[in-house]
């Protein structure tokens, strides 16, 4: 998130790539809670899988995030640079 910051501020943010692929978040707080229920409770086995109630793709989150810092979020970051600079392996993560 940290990383995406300074982009949409300047407004120059954007979806990545076609902006349609789904983005799972988290809020950090829920998250913790998650992770101190798994320790304190002696029931809780296995994988837990900590997402947000309702999904939104990439797009929906650059306007929101846009929304909340005052700018436009309309410029898309293209696939081709996103495997530029990630390389293929992680670009695969985020496109």
């Amino acid at each position: 998130m940290g990383h995406m910051l300074l982009p949409f501020r300047l407004g120059l943010g954007g979806p990545i790539g076609s902006g349609h692929q789904f983005f799972p978040w988290i809020h950090i707080g829920d998250l913790a809670g998650i992770l101190t229920h798994a320790l304190e409770a002696n029931h809780v086995h296995g994988v837990l899988n900590g997402v947000a109630p309702s999904s939104a793709t990439n797009a929906e989150f650059a306007q929101t995030l846009g929304a909340a810092l005052g700018r436009r979020a309309f410029i898309p970051l293209p696939s081709a640079v996103v495997q530029a600079v990630f390389g293929r392996q992680r670009a695969i993560m985020l496109l």
